[in-house]
């Protein structure tokens, strides 16, 4: 059997929400990334990653680019969760990029990648955040409906909102794929 250890930054929880999920299905580790040390990883059989896309950043990839030397013999998945509906095969597309962007060639091609709709709150995030999406609006605001793309228009349909698209079923493909 696997030993798994399920890693997961989380902004306002969906994150968290899924990578507790993952890893009480799995019957793994749970730990917010900021609590990895580089020679836990050996431990494990297989390594998830849970973590939010926010405006193409993506937060914790640097566990699996700075160690790849280490992991590179171990399953490796990377689950993104965004706001956006995760169907939609345009948006995994974008999102699959931002992720070979921010890793090398070798590990992106060993990176099992999966996509979780998450949520958002607005007030929960950061005074910074929060004026990022203020004048993103406020410019947004002001071009025609007919030229807005998909994500201006994911923008002013969140604004100001708290959504949250979490469901357990989800998960259900990344716990087959570890298992």
């Amino acid at each position: 059997m696997n030993k798994i250890l399920v890693m997961y930054y989380s902004k306002n929880g969906t994150t968290k929400k899924y990578a507790q999920w993952i890893a009480e299905e799995l019957k793994g580790d749970l730990y917010h990334i900021n609590d990895i040390k580089p020679d836990m990883l050996l431990g494990y059989d297989v390594l998830i990653l849970g973590s939010p896309i926010l405006a193409g950043a993506i937060k914790g990839l640097s566990i699996f680019t700075k160690n790849y030397s280490l992991i590179k013999d171990k399953k490796l998945v990377f689950c993104a969760c965004g706001i956006e509906d995760m169907s939609n095969e345009a948006v995994t597309d974008r999102i699959s990029g931002y992720v070979e962007k921010a890793v090398p060639n070798e590990l992106f091609k060993h990176l099992k990648l999966f996509f979780l709709r998450g949520g958002f709150d607005h007030y929960k995030l950061n005074f910074m955040y929060r004026l990022f999406f203020w004048i993103a609006k406020r410019k947004i605001d002001k071009k025609p409906v007919e030229k807005l793309t998909t994500d201006e228009k994911l923008v002013i349909e969140t604004y100001g909102k708290n959504l949250d698209f979490t469901n357990k079923e989800n998960i259900k493909p990344v716990v087959d794929y570890c298992n």
